[in-house]
């Protein structure tokens, strides 16, 4: 389950979420001093206590997305089906090419009955 996670980006991922997340809290509580009420020590610790927890529950998600996007892209490479890989190569033509400007008969006709 925690194999193939690349573990320094989703942090580096994270850390900006988390800046960003940081950064609107307090230009709210700027425009709105009341929207927070974050006026003592105690309720900064409570902020940060949620910084760290949103972090960590942002790593976690970068990487697994970061895994899935990565292993998304090597099927892909695999069936051959990239479009880097058709353009590049004359020899094989692209499948849709064959059939581009040609009239699709599974669409539905009933806005050219209407329009007649």
């Amino acid at each position: 389950m925690f194999k193939d996670l690349k573990w320094k980006t989703a942090f580096k991922r994270a850390a900006i979420f988390t800046f960003i997340w940081i950064a609107l809290i307090y230009l709210t509580q700027q425009i709105w001093p009341h929207a927070f009420k974050i006026q003592g020590g105690q309720q900064i610790f409570i902020l940060a206590g949620y910084a760290v927890l949103f972090f960590f529950l942002y790593a976690v998600m970068f990487a697994f997305s970061d895994r899935r996007r990565r292993q998304a892209g090597t099927a892909r490479k695999k069936d051959g089906k990239s479009r880097g890989a058709q353009s590049q190569n004359g020899s094989e033509e692209d499948p849709e090419s064959e059939l581009k400007g040609r009239f699709n008969p599974n669409t539905s006709r009933r806005k050219a009955r209407r329009r007649r």
